[in-house]
């Protein structure tokens, strides 16, 4: 290293450099070697086959912090990081017989202790009858470079949990306007429907305050409902819900849950129900897919006309269920489609209608948490088909034997 580190130590470099250019003036061709060795920017090693350094350049020494015979005849794993040295006494290893790599990154601890980060370009050199011979090491320092993806990859995530936050903030805002708003009907059918039992309790008959108690009943549903999903929304926009797999016969579950919709809505509604199998048993949760399939149903008992048929179809198609919803309902607008599934969404064709909005993202929170996915074909006046697929999950609790 031109006053600094000599090259004698290496007499097969100059043997190579020779045989590879026997035209030129030997000195000429050491000197360019010298120049090149010690004007790099990067770290050059040369290491012999037990991993020992026969020669390093000066950007080596002031990298690693070492004086230069501190460096010469030191192990290279002595410059890895502790917990890397084993892969590094491995890579020699594997470079001995044969192996070549990609430039990888390592992280080296410098004689004052700190750690810094190089990308390193390794390879064996051999001589004619392949025999190894030593190893060039090149090191570029790229510690300042990953620094600032990390800078950048935390500022990302900052910016997202920022992004979530005011999500989150601006959801609870819509609630308790959602809720100030929706809850003033059912709260008022109650308490005038409890008035009126209070006041005229002797003077009705059986069959009208067995009425008025079915529409406190029936609000109280609604007011449940409402705080069932709100609850639903908020905790999967927090990332606090659970998927818990119930084995459970397809056909009887989905066809169990369209009889409960039924006398929910009440029997004058057409739900016609079809499944391709009567005795698949499948994986899944038994919560998500009652919200998907419920709120679906809603959907399209909600806006279809009253004598106007509502067909579901169940398919099991090998580990993925398919649950079809489709109505002859007033349709969804394309340009509202890329924003059904937003909390709080109203369509631009229902100005009259009421709901909170949170119906469909409800079933598309539903259906990601399941890991499936969900489709919507639409045409206005003609209505709706969704298709949901969800994939069977793992790890399923089997019932108990008997």
């Amino acid at each position: 290293m031109l006053g600094m580190i000599q090259l004698r130590q290496l007499p097969l470099i100059w043997e190579l450099f020779a045989r590879a250019m026997p035209k030129l003036d030997p000195d000429l061709v050491l000197q360019r070697y010298r120049s090149l060795f010690e004007q790099t920017n990067d770290a050059v090693f040369i290491i012999d086959t037990h991993g020992n350094h026969l020669e390093v350049n000066r950007r080596a020494v002031e990298m690693f912090g070492y004086e230069l015979d501190e460096l010469l005849n030191m192990h290279t794993s002595t410059l890895v990081a502790p917990d890397e040295a084993s892969e590094s006494r491995n890579v020699l290893a594997q470079l001995i017989e044969g192996q070549q790599f990609p430039i990888y990154e390592r992280r080296f601890r410098r004689k004052d202790g700190t750690v810094i980060t190089g990308e390193i370009n390794v390879a064996m050199i051999r001589d004619a009858d392949g025999q190894p011979l030593y190893v060039q090491s090149v090191v570029r320092d790229v510690t300042s470079r990953k620094q600032q993806e990390h800078d950048r990859l935390e500022s990302e995530r900052l910016r997202i949990a920022l992004e979530k936050e005011r999500e989150l903030n601006a959801l609870k805002s819509d609630l308790m306007v959602t809720i100030a708003h929706e809850f003033r009907t059912p709260l008022s059918l109650i308490l005038l429907q409890r008035d009126l039992l209070e006041r005229y309790f002797n003077k009705l008959t059986d069959v009208q305050r067995s009425m008025r108690l079915e529409v406190i009943r029936t609000q109280v549903y609604r007011l449940t409902s409402m705080l069932d999903d709100l609850n639903f929304l908020v905790k999967g926009t927090m990332n606090a819900l659970e998927v818990r797999p119930t084995l459970v016969n397809a056909t009887s579950y989905f066809a169990s849950m369209i009889v409960d919709f039924r006398a929910l809505i009440g029997t004058a509604r057409i739900i016609d129900f079809t499944a391709n199998a009567e005795q698949s048993q499948v994986c899944l949760d038994l919560s998500l897919a009652r919200r998907i399939l419920t709120n679906l149903l809603l959907n399209s008992v909600r806006y279809s006309s009253e004598n106007s048929e509502i067909r579901v179809e169940l398919r099991v198609i090998g580990d993925h269920i398919q649950i079809t919803v489709r109505d002859h309902g007033i349709g969804i607008p394309p340009n509202d489609l890329p924003h059904i599934y937003e909390p709080f969404f109203r369509g631009s064709n229902l100005k009259n209608e009421r709901g909170t909005g949170l119906g469909l993202s409800i079933v598309a929170r539903a259906v990601e948490l399941c890991g499936g996915s969900i489709d919507v074909t639409s045409v206005v006046g003609q209505g709706t088909e969704f298709v949901v697929t969800l994939p069977q999950l793992d790890d399923c609790p089997r019932p108990p034997a008997g």
